[in-house]
């Protein structure tokens, strides 16, 4: 069963899913205050092909060196030609890399002195002076840098802070919740603060009486830019707004239609009460918000499952997924998405998702007329169900070629290697 498990990691991608187009258009009414309405169908259980929503697969090796070992991807900042890599928990440490995953360097020292962070808790880009801005949450204090690594400024806080984010040139803006305003003085309660590079307040957005009872989420993804807009989620919250220093106005708003979290739920609650008892609801639950030109990406939670989807802007509809098969590049591990560029989605996947691929190919010989075959053998077990005859039937229904090419670069994947960041264009028909 573990072996079977593994083999599904190849193509379960677990920020994406079924293929499915809803088939009521979203509409844009002005009467609604909440912003413009996206709806998304959480309960299709339908497969699809990697085909139907990239029109390629871009997989880069991120170089594993002795001073660059990732434990985990936790975010991933695209800026011309470079990566910023971070990892959060593990190593505690921000890497910077090529476009082709070679190691440049790292940014900023770990430790609990002057200039140093014990852990980057968040980072985020500062496009209009070019530089890396980084929160340590422990040490309470807002480190910046060149994006050469080269160390620039320090300021520390009186407060702790949950997210961080560019808003402009000169300002930073922060998300607070419940639990960390009680540190604050009684005139600053608030959710945002906009903070000049000095750290100190200008604006406040937000007050704590917006938020009920004593209800804390979680907010690791809630902040996202458009071009210069800031967008801003709050926890278990559907509308996605465009937040400024004098107000907050709702840009969108996602509709789970019977599948909305009741709003009594968040009441006299906290955040440990509330994700236990959505784990077994039908429920969904809005988790990362990422925009483009032409797309809108957004990751759900629906129960223990999640569940991503991408809004058409130009079209207004909806493609919501489950599970998919990677046709492009035969089965190989399709991307945890966390970042966009253009019109194109950023993620990543482990090195050791690659293992039972190997096995795979060794079974399966360069001349061989029969690929399909060994393929659909090694997913006959699968548990019954709806997805696993969609799945089957996805797979019979693809001409699954390989080539030296994807060979020769799963064949040099070491279990033990830094992850690989996968950039994947969206097709135009999706």
């Amino acid at each position: 069963m573990n072996k079977i498990l593994n083999f599904i990691s190849l193509f379960i991608f677990l920020s994406l899913g079924s293929c499915k187009n809803n088939v009521s258009p979203n509409y844009y009414n002005q009467s609604v205050k909440q912003g413009i309405q996206i709806g998304i169908d959480l309960t299709g259980n339908n497969v699809c092909k990697a085909s139907n929503i990239y029109d390629s697969l871009t997989y880069i090796k991120l170089e594993t060196t002795p001073d660059c070992v990732i434990g985990v991807i936790d975010i991933i900042i695209p800026v011309n030609d470079r990566f910023i890599v971070v990892d959060k928990t593990v190593s505690k440490s921000i890497f910077l890399f090529d476009t082709k995953g070679k190691f440049i360097t790292k940014i900023g020292t770990t430790g609990r002195g002057a200039k140093e962070f014990d852990s980057p808790d968040d980072v985020t880009y500062n496009k209009y002076r070019e530089e890396i801005v980084v929160w340590c949450n422990n040490l309470k204090k807002i480190l910046t840098y060149k994006i050469d690594g080269t160390f620039l400024s320090e300021v520390k806080l009186d407060y702790y802070v949950y997210a961080l984010s560019v808003y402009d040139k000169t300002t930073l803006v922060v998300f607070l919740n419940n639990v960390v305003e009680n540190t604050l003085p009684e005139g600053d309660k608030y959710n945002l603060l906009f903070l000049d590079l000095n750290g100190n307040i200008i604006s406040k957005q937000a007050p704590v009486d917006i938020k009920k009872d004593k209800f804390s989420g979680p907010c690791n993804h809630s902040f996202s830019s458009y071009k210069d807009s800031q967008l801003f989620f709050f926890p278990y919250k559907n509308t996605i707004n465009t937040i400024y220093r004098d107000s907050i106005v709702p840009r969108y708003y996602v509709n789970y239609r019977t599948q909305n979290l009741p709003e009594e739920l968040l009441a006299g609650k906290t955040f440990r009460q509330v994700y236990k008892e959505i784990k077994t609801m039908d429920v969904g639950v809005l988790t990362r918000f990422l925009e483009t030109d032409s797309y809108i990406y957004l990751a759900s939670n629906y129960g223990k499952l999640p569940i991503n989807s991408i809004y058409n802007k130009r079209t207004k509809k909806v493609s919501t997924f489950t599970l998919a098969v990677n046709d492009i590049k035969t089965l190989y591990p399709l991307p945890v998405i966390i970042a966009v560029s253009d019109d194109s989605l950023i993620g990543y996947c482990e090195s050791h998702q690659f293992v039972p691929l190997k096995d795979l190919y060794k079974n399966i010989s360069k001349e061989s007329q029969n690929i399909n075959n060994v393929i659909n053998g090694n997913y006959q077990n699968l548990p019954n169900g709806g997805l696993k005859s969609n799945f089957l039937r996805v797979l019979e229904d693809i001409d699954f070629k390989m080539d030296k090419e994807e060979i020769d670069f799963v064949s040099n994947i070491n279990e033990s290697d830094n992850p690989i960041i996968i950039i994947g264009r969206l097709n135009k028909s999706i």
